[in-house]
């Protein structure tokens, strides 16, 4: 009975490890279409301190919304 026990214990053990195993480390690519909106301002400020997070699009874009806002 034991035996039994320790095996599905393993096996559950296993099956809940196995995707956070398998997760890479690339951070999640986002992009914005359309800079008009208030609320784009939050995002971008908040994407230049996360490490998890990559603005991708164009970049003349990003750069006219960091001069305006002040971004680094």
């Amino acid at each position: 009975m034991l035996e039994r026990f320790t095996s599905v214990l393993l096996c559950t053990l296993m099956l809940i490890t196995r995707p956070a195993l398998a997760q890479d480390d690339t951070p999640l690519r986002l992009a914005i279409i359309g800079l008009d909106h208030g609320y784009v301002e939050g995002v971008l400020w908040n994407a230049t301190s996360r490490d998890d997070l990559t603005i991708v699009g164009e970049l003349d874009f990003f750069d006219v919304a960091a001069f305006h806002d002040g971004c680094p």
